[in-house]
């Protein structure tokens, strides 16, 4: 080889890894378009920091930047340094890295500890029949559950670091707009702003518009599930044929119901029938109740109804387009059964008369936390096995995922909860937009994402 040859070669190797290893710059605005119901959620999930999150897995000097917590290698926190449990896993202490009073307010607000709570974490334990005491030091708060608890790491996955001031990667200012926070428990964000513009506006990021696609396309880890909850007076008056001996009577449901054309028309044809209530993705293939026999669907007509006609209430959350689809071709299968359907808001208690039709995807990666999220929101209708329900907070992955198979299962055949269809959640983003994940709740995360190109 010529010296001038030797010279090329020494220079494209050294030139390689720092090409390689480029650090994306810091600075630029993203513009970002969301549906209202998930702007609250994504404004808080930057301004509050989650007090534990899914360690960083690829590249080693990531992972060494960000380390998982000592003894939980699945998890990292800017929050907490270390988590310990007890040996019979009612008692669980975590070590705070700053203030142990405001880590422990926050912790049992998203439990449930200070009285009802919206929030996941809480509603899988109430789903479980798990109550939960606080008790904070500055030093160390300490969870004490009334039932052995297995997967707390996962539970506080679902808590944020609330306060009166900014806790997370992100301050929160005036006019829809979220500037990077020098002071972020991870270090700062490499984005300078997010501004949020109005649903359907023309944004940089856009999500849960199908009429919105444009750019890059990012899908979340499974799909939202359309399901029909039935109050026991429902199940027990039976309107859509869905009880009793008679063989086929689920399939001739599904085959009127048509959730193909459904999704088609109302979700840009990304959805499709669903069999199971825990979405695809999230649980894996596993046996469920299949429709067989030989039962046929009705020819649906909009014949008039008789004065007289009986009536079933359905409850719905009004606004989204999936959902009020839905309910329309409902309200047909209905009305050839000679029934009127009467369309209601959600009631603000219990479920006790009629049915509701949901939009439902659970807001963690574990299928049990899932089984458990559903029960904590509709006790009246879900209610807990007990023989079961203490194996959905195993420490074991395994064990917890077997039990809320079996759960899934006896809700299908029991016809408490009727899964009508499935539909994916996505983003659609700028192409030059990196690191960006979306939550298993489908709000986007965006602490981590920067421009390919300085802005």
């Amino acid at each position: 080889m010529t010296r001038a040859g030797r010279f090329w070669l020494l220079l494209l190797v050294a030139a390689a890894p720092a090409a390689g290893h480029r650090h994306p710059a810091p600075g630029g605005q993203l513009t970002v378009s969301l549906p209202a119901a998930l702007i609250r959620a994504t404004v808080d999930a930057h301004v509050f920091a989650p007090v534990v999150e899914p360690a960083v897995t690829g590249r080693v000097r990531d992972r060494v930047a960000h380390p998982s917590l000592d003894g939980w290698p699945a998890w990292r926190s800017g929050v907490v340094t270390r988590i310990d449990k007890s040996a019979d896993l009612k008692t669980w202490t975590l070590v705070p890295r700053d203030d142990g009073d405001r880590l422990g307010r926050a912790v049992a607000l998203c439990l449930g500890a200070l009285g009802t709570s919206n929030d996941w974490p809480a509603l899988a334990l109430a789903g479980a029949g798990v109550r939960v005491e606080v008790e904070t030091t500055r030093k160390k708060v300490t969870l004490r559950f009334t039932k052995p608890v297995g997967p707390v790491p996962d539970l506080l996955s679902g808590c944020l670091l609330r306060g009166p001031q900014a806790t997370g990667a992100y301050v929160a200012l005036t006019g829809g707009e979220l500037r990077r926070r020098e002071g972020a428990p991870l270090g700062p964000p490499l984005l300078s702003r997010i501004v949020f513009r109005a649903p359907g506006s023309p944004a940089e990021l856009s999500g849960g518009d199908p009429d919105q696609d444009f750019g890059s396309t990012l899908f979340a880890p499974f799909p939202d599930m359309v399901l029909l909850l039935q109050a026991e007076t429902a199940r027990t008056a039976d309107p859509l044929g869905l009880q009793g001996k008679e063989t086929g009577r689920l399939a001739a449901f599904r085959s009127e119901l048509n959730p193909d054309m459904l999704s088609g028309i109302f979700w840009n044809g990304r959805g499709g029938e669903a069999v199971g209530i825990l979405p695809p993705g999230l649980a894996p293939a596993r046996p469920l109740p299949e429709p067989t026999g030989l039962a046929r669907p009705l020819t649906l007509a909009l014949d008039d109804l008789e004065p007289n006609a009986p009536t079933l209430r359905m409850h719905r959350v009004p606004g989204d387009p999936l959902v009020d689809g839905t309910v329309d071709r409902l309200a047909l299968m209905l009305r050839t059964r000679g029934l009127r359907l009467v369309i209601d808001d959600p009631v603000p208690g219990p479920l006790m008369d009629g049915v509701e039709v949901i939009r439902w995807r659970p807001a963690t990666l574990d299928p049990a936390l899932a089984v458990l999220q559903l029960a904590g929101q509709y006790p009246e209708v879900l209610a807990r096995d007990t023989s079961v329900a203490d194996k959905l907070l195993s420490p074991d992955a395994g064990e917890r995922l077997a039990a809320a198979l079996l759960i899934e299962t006896t809700w299908l055949e029991d016809r408490k909860i009727v899964p009508l269809l499935w539909a994916e959640r996505w983003v659609s983003v700028d192409s030059d937009l990196r690191g960006l994940k979306l939550r298993p709740d489908g709000v986007p995360l965006l602490s981590d994402a920067h421009w390919g190109q300085a802005r």
